[in-house]
């Protein structure tokens, strides 16, 4: 499966998220992400890397894809978004994450997870 170019905001999500995106495994030619640096450039990158490697950009207005994978190998990452600024969008609670907060220096989960599957996209996966 392959996602057609868009932005987070085409989903509904703050304009200001940035996408933060680490491989687990190395990413190279069409297995890795593709996006524009900021809104509009259209300056195409691979993001391409070893295991480790990280990437922030404004993916709430930026766009980005993936293709085909035609390399026979399969990219693994953890991605997060980043809300800059309080907005309402579709990661309020009860939709698309589940809340955190601070609690003595660090972040907590706050009440259950979320077990209803986002029809958007899928997420947080189906579990049947």
């Amino acid at each position: 499966m392959t996602l057609g170019p868009h932005c987070d905001a085409a989903y509904g999500h703050a304009p200001s998220t940035v996408i933060v995106s680490c491989l687990l495994t190395p990413a190279y030619g069409t297995n890795a992400l593709i996006y524009e640096s900021s809104p509009g450039r259209e300056n195409w990158t691979a993001f391409e890397g070893s295991e480790g490697a990280a990437l922030a950009f404004p993916g709430g207005l930026a766009a980005h894809f993936t293709s085909e994978n035609t390399t026979g190998v399969t990219r693994w990452s953890i991605d997060a978004r980043l809300l800059v600024t309080e907005a309402e969008s579709s990661y309020d609670a009860g939709c698309y994450f589940a809340v955190a907060e601070r609690v003595d220096g660090a972040w907590r989960r706050v009440g259950a997870e979320i077990d209803a599957v986002d029809p958007r996209v899928g997420i947080p996966f189906d579990r049947k």
